[in-house]
């Protein structure tokens, strides 16, 4: 038996048949349907519809990064060269006081998936304001490593940009957003980084898979620890600066 799961439509949900699917998708700009069949369907359905296509990326144990690239690899925002595409989000889990993140970053060959989840104490008095901010800096710092030297970050927490606005920045208090302020401007001196918000939790498909992303990571204890993100992501940064200055001396 197959399933028809319309995500974008006229009607959304899961209907038994096509001339259902086709009534409801028929006509309408910017449709999304896919069918789904075997023991597994429904659940395979449930997790289209609830854009929790996340759950086919397989995380190795220790590690918060996948990979999809390849000849199946369909470039959806059409990156070319240098040029990718980020979406970031946090969550935070108020029971176990754990913060998490979740980043994806498309460029012109493939799609990167990240996510890690911490419960430092030096931290979490900021919530899921802490991930939003390991996923922005996990963005920067893995889009350098791409080669890349233009990224647009997609974002729904406005910290991530107005703490290092261009004229007119926040106050960054918390240790968090101090950290965060440091690193991102040294980052920028080597990534060009157009960031672009959305409201969350409006059908922005990356946006959404990278909030069920973020609670992956904490429901599956997938573990990073902020202050070697913190710490590593500076080191590495000021080294690149420091080379860049020695060669300009010469």
């Amino acid at each position: 038996m197959k399933i028809y799961a319309v995500r974008k439509g006229k009607q959304t949900g899961k209907f038994l048949t096509w001339d259902e699917c086709k009534s409801y998708t028929q006509g309408f700009s910017g449709a999304e349907y896919k069918s789904f069949s075997g023991v597994n369907a429904g659940k395979d359905a449930d997790n289209y519809l609830n854009f929790n296509d996340t759950n086919d990326v397989k995380f190795t144990t220790g590690k918060n990064q996948a990979v999809q690239g390849g000849t199946n690899y369909t470039n959806p925002y059409g990156c070319t060269g240098d040029c990718g595409i980020a979406f970031v989000d946090g969550s935070w889990d108020k029971v176990t006081k754990t913060y998490s993140f979740g980043c994806i970053i498309f460029t012109e060959t493939g799609k990167y998936v990240f996510c890690g989840c911490d419960d430092d104490s030096n931290y979490s008095s900021s919530a899921n304001v802490a991930g939003e901010v390991l996923g922005a800096l996990t963005a920067v710092r893995k889009a350098y490593d791409l080669g890349l030297k233009h990224l647009m970050l997609v974002h729904d927490y406005n910290g991530i940009h107005e703490w290092v606005h261009e004229e007119r920045p926040w106050t960054a208090r918390a240790l968090v957003s101090q950290s965060y302020q440091h690193i991102m401007n040294k980052y920028r001196k080597l990534v060009d980084v157009k960031f672009v918000r959305v409201d969350s939790h409006t059908g922005v498909t990356h946006n959404e898979e990278v909030d069920l992303l973020a609670k992956r990571a904490i429901k599956e204890h997938i573990k990073c620890r902020t202050n070697d993100i913190f710490i590593e992501c500076n080191t590495y940064v000021q080294e690149i600066l420091n080379k860049q200055y020695l060669v300009k001396k010469q």
